[in-house]
């Protein structure tokens, strides 16, 4: 048997899974709406779909060919938004503040870490930068959290301005990281009135040599192949070699 994802105008059901040893009959669960809805998109392995419509978390494969997760409870207040926290692992803000970390275990979804804070949304997750975080419109600004504790952390060096950071997100493969706000102009780093918005490319061999040359996307890689090509070509000497250390390390790490 397929899994079966039926929807209406009020609900959502997911009716059957089939795991790899064999048909799993799940307990219907039933959604009042899918306002949340996200997809752990460019990770290793499966990739996830997770629909909630406030109160109940729903996990399944992103593709709805061998559905691979379960359902259970949210936070007793209800959830306001969600993203994925690295690799089968999704953070979820509640309405009155709080946030929880939940780990895909087999196939349950367990809670891992529940953090008193003020009430976030637009929450973002950024493994490459070990950040993740949320808006507080209460205060009007962004906050950065350690994604293994929760705890508050400084801002990521690749960010600037970041006291007037009004939005951060990512790209559905993560690849790149959008921010805007009133953002420092200048290495003087004095304020700007007007309204800025950054992209970094987290596969740009610049940004590439900046973190752990581990679980590197293909086209990173790729990048670093261009790059010791390149180098090679024009005869910088000391770059070449740089990128070809560099591209060597990563090509060890993922076993190519």
């Amino acid at each position: 048997m397929r899994p079966c994802l039926s929807t209406s105008r009020w609900k959502i059901r997911v009716t059957v899974c089939r795991f790899l040893r064999g048909a799993v009959q799940i307990h219907p669960q039933n959604l009042v709406d899918h306002r949340l809805v996200r997809i752990q998109s460019g990770g290793r392995g499966r990739q996830l779909l997770v629909l909630s419509d406030g109160h109940l978390l729903v996990a399944t494969d992103a593709l709805l060919g061998s559905a691979l997760a379960t359902g259970r409870p949210a936070q007793p207040d209800g959830i306001t938004d969600l993203t994925f926290a690295g690799h089968d692992r999704l953070l979820t803000s509640g309405r009155r503040g709080r946030l929880t970390l939940w780990q895909l275990d087999g196939y349950d979804l367990r809670p891992l870490i529940e953090r008193d804070t003020p009430f976030m949304h637009n929450l973002f997750a950024i493994p490459e930068w070990h950040v993740v975080g949320g808006k507080v419109p209460e205060q009007g600004r962004v906050h950065f959290l350690n994604p293994d504790t929760l705890t508050p952390q400084p801002a990521p060096p690749a960010l600037t301005g970041t006291e007037y950071l009004q939005l951060i997100t990512t790209s559905p493969d993560g690849r790149y990281v959008a921010y805007s706000g009133q953002l420092a102009a200048d290495e003087s780093r004095h304020r700007d009135v007007d309204w800025h918005s950054r992209v970094h490319d987290l596969d740009h061999v610049g940004a590439v040599l900046q973190r752990p040359l581990t679980h590197l996307r293909p086209a990173a890689v790729s990048n670093l192949r261009s790059a010791v090509t390149e180098t090679r070509s024009n005869g910088n000497t000391h770059l070449h070699h740089l990128f070809t250390l560099a591209l060597g390390l990563a090509e060890r790490a993922s076993g190519d």
